[in-house]
């Protein structure tokens, strides 16, 4: 894995470094997804995406698939 920074290109160095972004349903998912994915490109790191939901809120809900679909494929263009 490669880096781009600042006119120059680093090799990721295997040092076990990831960046992890957590996200919830809603709004900002795509946001964090996308930060994260810079922090990732600037460390050289892999991004790993995660969601949790609590036992209460595991019932099958239309708006929870639309976001795990909209992420995965989100996931996918920026290879994380």
């Amino acid at each position: 894995m490669m880096t781009i920074s600042n006119d120059h290109v680093q090799p990721f160095d295997d040092a076990n470094e990831a960046i992890l972004v957590c996200v919830n349903y809603g709004k900002n998912g795509e946001k964090l997804i996308r930060r994260g994915h810079r922090i990732a490109l600037s460390f050289g790191a892999p991004l790993t995406i995660l969601t949790v939901d609590p036992p209460r809120d595991d019932e099958y809900s239309e708006e929870k698939a639309q976001y795990i679909t909209s992420w995965k494929q989100l996931a996918r263009s920026l290879n994380a």
